[in-house]
């Protein structure tokens, strides 16, 4: 007959000897040491450095509109760093960050050169803007275009020139009357200074001068 003195008894567990019982408690309180020093060597091995963004690779501060002179001076400064030829004697490892750090410094300057892709990569990087995203223009501006592009239809259909002409004249002021409520922040935009408020009409002022300029790239 078993003795309580020599078995631990549990409704919901099977009957353990003692010593039996230590090493499994003893195994339970090593597992999960053991798991995260797995998980730790798993996220050392496959964890890459954070990529810098497009400012701090050309040492500049967050601006919706950098000095172009300094753009352009950090590029070609960035280029001459990371050019290929330079490390053609480097291992493999070397010349594959060379390549994507050169990469980099070219789609940056194809950024910070363009005004509006400044502009939305900024709010990309605060988190207030989404690739692809379905913004919501506002209903008043919708039906302004609706009327822009009956006439553009209308002058089309006519083949009137002159009517295209006055047509592109007046997306250019809608353009600039869209640009003064935020010309200030834009202009001059601070981290931690401008406010995500200020960001939002940024962001307005883009989506749609982003649809005028496609109703003016249809007319080119």
């Amino acid at each position: 007959m078993l003795s309580f003195k020599h078995y631990t008894w549990n409704r919901k567990m099977p009957l353990y000897t003692a010593d039996e019982r230590i090493a499994t408690q003893q195994r339970c309180y090593e597992m999960p040491q053991l798991v995260s020093l797995l998980i730790l060597k798993q996220l050392i091995s496959t964890t890459r450095p954070l990529q810098m963004n497009y400012f701090e690779l050309y040492n500049l501060p967050v601006s919706l509109q950098p000095n172009q002179q300094l753009v352009k001076q950090q590029f070609y400064a960035l280029s001459r760093q990371y050019h290929p030829d330079f490390f053609t004697q480097s291992g493999d490892a070397e010349q594959a960050d060379v390549l994507d750090k050169s990469s980099q410094v070219n789609k940056a300057f194809n950024v910070l050169r363009n005004p509006d892709e400044t502009i939305k990569y900024v709010l990309q990087l605060k988190g207030l803007l989404e690739e692809e995203e379905k913004y919501q223009l506002p209903p008043s501006f919708l039906m302004e275009m609706l009327e822009l592009n009956e006439q553009l239809a209308d002058a089309r259909l006519e083949n009137d020139t002159s009517a295209i002409e006055n047509i592109q004249i007046e997306i250019n002021h809608i353009q600039q009357k869209l640009y003064e409520p935020v010309q200030a922040i834009v202009e001059y935009y601070q981290e931690g200074v401008t406010t995500e408020k200020e960001l939002l009409q940024v962001k307005a002022y883009y989506y749609q001068k982003k649809y005028l300029n496609r109703i003016l790239a249809g007319i080119n």
